[in-house]
């Protein structure tokens, strides 16, 4: 469950952020495999090269800056890209949607659930423990996925 809870807490906070904010410089990070990412600090580690880029997001109309100078190419592709991983991220944030409706449907019909502890051994919920669980994933869904 950490597992889906860490990139659904990166991309809630990547979504939560104000527009305003998507409007300042961008670092595009090359990886050694050639990947490419965009990131609004620079980049400590992980990318072959870092390159300072400078995107406009806001009231311009498509091709055009906020201010109405008419965007790069460059700009055009890194504008294009972010957008790419907003919708990734949208999609992620879906599936995890999805994911924790279906294990709250399976704790609403099953009254006994197995869980593995700390240690990897399995072991059947306590009443408490699945009566907290179906709480804390039904607040989940009101508060991210309505």
């Amino acid at each position: 469950m950490q597992k889906l809870l860490l990139p659904f807490a990166t991309l809630l906070a990547f979504l939560l952020v104000p527009a305003s904010a998507l409007a300042t410089d961008t670092y595009k990070c090359t990886a050694e495999d050639g990947s490419i990412s965009y990131w609004d600090k620079k980049p400590t580690s992980g990318c072959a090269s870092v390159e300072l880029v400078k995107i406009h997001v806001g009231r311009g109309t498509a091709g055009e800056a906020e201010d109405g100078t008419a965007l790069s190419e460059q700009d055009k592709k890194v504008a294009k890209e972010r957008e790419k991983q907003m919708k990734e991220r949208e999609e992620q944030a879906k599936q995890v949607c999805d994911q924790k409706s279906q294990n709250l449907s399976v704790l609403k019909n099953k009254s006994r659930v197995r869980i593995k502890d700390a240690d990897g051994n399995e072991r059947i919920m306590t009443p408490e423990e699945h009566q907290s669980k179906i709480e804390e994933i039904d607040q989940y869904l009101k508060d991210y996925c309505s």
